[in-house]
């Protein structure tokens, strides 16, 4: 079946017991993110697929990964390689070890990550962030209000930036990095960063040290 507004074109199956609540939080949340960007509109009409098939999720996302280097990882359940947001059904992603627990609420969360990560893409337009995929996913990660419960970071600087997916703790790390930059740096500099990668560049190692500095002192209270 097919769901559209001004904004999304959703393809799911009509026994979806969840949709509904998906689709009510891209229409409340949505626009809270795009104001974080900067942005009226997305250009274009962004499409949103529930995968109802592992291997048919697998199908579609391993191609991107392999062009990109990378592997396909158990607790990969949703992408927008495509541009659009994929996404695996949640009592699919209950099969996997890694979200046996998934809730309606997590995957709500999930669908506004991805969003997140459309509306950063727009505002790139040609540019990239130069293998931040770090930053990418502090954004998604806060902006979506996903809390990972986890303040302890455990990989370098050099593990999260030039291997992401095989970094430990890489979402609950990028997740922090991302809280500490906007509360103590503030959206307009976050913007900053996402026009300008050398300022990335330069920025991110000292931002690693100041929020694993920062969380460390709180552990120790």
């Amino acid at each position: 079946m097919q769901y559209e507004n001004n904004q999304f074109i959703i393809f799911y199956n009509s026994n979806d017991k969840n949709i509904q609540h998906l689709i009510a939080s891209l229409e409340q949340k949505s626009k809270e993110i795009m104001d974080f960007f900067g942005l009226k509109n997305i250009h274009r009409k962004v499409i949103v697929k529930i995968y109802y098939s592992i291997d048919d999720y697998k199908k579609h996302l391993i191609p991107y990964l392999e062009e990109m280097g990378e592997t396909y990882h158990e607790w990969m359940i949703a992408d927008t390689m495509d541009d659009n947001i994929n996404m695996l059904e949640l009592s699919l992603c209950r099969k996997l070890g890694s979200h046996r627990d998934e809730t309606i609420q997590d995957q709500m969360q999930t669908i506004l990550h991805e969003f997140a990560h459309i509306c950063h893409h727009e505002l790139l337009g040609e540019n990239n962030s130069h293998g931040h995929i770090w930053f990418s996913e502090a954004l998604a990660t806060n902006l979506s209000g996903q809390d990972y419960g986890d303040d302890k970071i455990i990989c370098t600087y050099e593990k999260l930036k030039n291997d992401f997916n095989n970094a430990p703790n890489n979402y609950p790390t990028s997740y922090l990095m991302g809280k500490y930059m906007i509360e103590n740096y503030g959206r307009d500099f976050v913007l900053n960063l996402i026009q300008n990668w050398q300022l990335l560049d330069e920025f991110a190692p000292k931002l690693f040290e100041e929020t694993k500095m920062f969380y460390s002192k709180r552990n120790m209270k």
